[in-house]
């Protein structure tokens, strides 16, 4: 008696597919691309989707560009408010297009008469220190401050919007301002 002749069946190849929304109805294992625009993309993320994720945020992302904005003003912008406001040149900001959890990174150079501070507003939520980057007293113009922080934004397209603040009545500048935002898990 011969051997049974078995036959091989492709293997099982995960859905990837590119779009600006992710698939309703996802399978374990899937990929997508995620993007804002199929001829003019800001960014491109893709994401894995892993359906034993115990949370909303079962989209794992893989890789791409981080969404990113800058004030590049020719000059300094300042503010001597002791409360979180934007500058003349407003930002920047940035509005993820899914509710998950990313990391959120700000920069800027800043020259403070006292301290100074550039921090976020995350949708209707005030810009709070802790999530600042921040400049001691007469430290010159200090370049290349920035901090990263992971967030959790709750609802699809909170806007993420740059504010700053002086330590004192003093005028603090800021200058050379950014923003970048990467995904970790989106739902």
């Amino acid at each position: 008696m011969s051997e049974p002749f078995w036959i091989p069946i492709a293997p099982q190849v995960p859905t990837t597919g590119i779009g600006a929304s992710l698939p309703a109805s996802p399978s374990d294992g899937d990929e997508y691309i995620l993007t804002d625009s199929l001829t003019a993309p800001t960014y491109a993320w893709r994401f894995k989707y892993f359906a034993g994720i115990t949370d909303a945020y079962k989209w794992v992302y893989l890789g791409g560009e981080p969404m990113y904005n800058e004030v590049g003003t020719a000059g300094v912008e300042g503010t001597s408010s002791t409360t979180y406001v934007v500058l003349t040149s407003a930002g920047p900001s940035l509005t993820p297009p899914r509710a998950g959890i990313y990391d959120v990174e700000i920069g800027a150079a800043m020259q403070p008469s006292a301290s100074c501070f550039m921090s976020y507003d995350i949708g209707a939520t005030a810009a709070v220190d802790t999530d600042a980057i921040f400049s001691g007293i007469n430290v010159g113009l200090a370049g290349g401050l920035a901090r990263p922080r992971r967030k959790t934004l709750t609802s699809a397209a909170t806007a993420l919007v740059a504010k700053y603040k002086s330590g004192s009545a003093a005028n603090s500048n800021f200058q050379n301002r950014w923003m970048r935002v990467t995904p970790v898990r989106v739902s």
